[in-house]
């Protein structure tokens, strides 16, 4: 299975899921194979599915236990959403 961040919200894929294109809005990635769950910090981008197999195309994607949280939180707080 794969978890995204879709534009329109968190998206879930399954094998043999029907064949879809939708952008990516910057997220977390979850995969779970075999038992084992990996993320990945994954920025905007595209994200095809064709039956078993999940296509993705970002500007960035970072495994989890890379990421930096003093440098990642900054840019966090600017890229998020103002409200009136």
């Amino acid at each position: 299975m794969v978890t995204l961040p879709g534009s329109e919200g968190e998206l879930g894929v399954y094998p043999k899921h029907v064949p879809l294109l939708t952008t990516l809005k910057p997220g977390e990635l979850r995969v779970v194979k075999g038992g084992r769950e990996s993320t990945m910090a994954i920025g905007e981008g595209f994200v095809e599915i064709k039956g078993d197999a999940v296509s993705v195309l970002t500007d960035m994607a970072l495994e989890s236990e890379k990421i930096d949280i003093a440098t990642v939180q900054p840019r966090l707080q600017w890229s998020a959403p103002r409200r009136p």
